[in-house]
């Protein structure tokens, strides 16, 4: 009896020290590059600092300080995994995004580029919508004329992100993801889509074997009405967020999705 309770005394202490220990993790990874293709985007011959011009360092003397504050608060985030790092990277970034706002389509080079990694760091550590929106108005912006084979290459990181057989679509842009489903099979999953010009998408799959997938849609936060149907069942959609269908999916389902301003 007498080890028994020291057994049991040791395993409540060591359940207890585990408790305060964190493990540092991204909840969602960008699908590797050779996995997607990025259909009809032409790329060109152009750098990064073509498209920035100089524009008043007043203007510009905000972001980089800010900028700085929230990259060292998503890596201490990443290296310790400690919850307080993420519940203060809300305000700054909330900060950076409206200081950077009137000024992105000339914004310094070195800053913008590392404001689109931070908001992807930030989307596959925490999966919110948020940061997937960000990423959507540096790509698809009318000010921010990025060379196409720069936006081929961020786009390919973005587009998708995965926690197994769960497929996050982020961004909409007309692509293909193939993936070998976990329990087998090929699984392709394509978007058809004139978006931003056209707020409609179909994501069409093609399956090998009928498979059990997560699906999650983002909502842009701009929507005043969406849709998401799948064999004319509608899903709830909320403006902000994923909407997520879960269900098995056979060769040639089809999600439509529909947004109106």
């Amino acid at each position: 009896m007498k080890y028994l309770k020291i057994v049991v005394i040791l395993f409540v202490a060591y359940s207890c020290s585990n408790k305060n220990q964190t493990k540092p993790i991204n909840l969602f990874e960008s699908v590797p590059a050779n996995y997607v293709e990025i259909l009809g985007l032409p790329a060109k011959n152009t750098t990064l600092d073509d498209h920035f011009m100089e524009v008043d360092s007043i203007a510009l003397s905000n972001i980089p300080d800010t900028l700085e504050s929230l990259e060292k608060q998503v890596n201490q985030y990443k290296s310790t995994g400690e919850k307080e790092y993420l519940k203060s990277i809300g305000p700054l970034w909330g900060q950076l995004k409206e200081d950077a706002k009137p000024i992105s389509s000339s914004m310094d080079k070195n800053v913008f580029e590392q404001w689109f990694h931070i908001n992807l760091s930030l989307l596959k550590l925490s999966g919110e919508a948020r940061y997937a929106e960000a990423i959507d108005d540096i790509l698809n912006s009318n000010n921010h004329n990025l060379p196409g084979d720069l936006r081929k290459e961020w786009l390919s990181q973005a587009i998708y992100t995965m926690d197994a057989d769960h497929v996050y679509i982020n961004l909409f842009t007309p692509s293909t993801l193939k993936y070998t489903h976990s329990l087998g099979g090929n699984v392709t999953i394509t978007q058809e889509t004139g978006y931003p010009k056209e707020n409609t998408v179909a994501v069409k799959f093609g399956m090998d074997i009928k498979r059990y997938m997560e699906i999650y849609i983002r909502v842009p936060s701009w929507v005043a009405h969406s849709e998401v149907t799948v064999k004319k069942v509608k899903y709830f959609t909320a403006p902000g967020t994923y909407c997520k269908i879960a269900k098995k999916w056979k060769d040639g389902d089809v999600i439509k999705v529909s947004f109106k301003k």
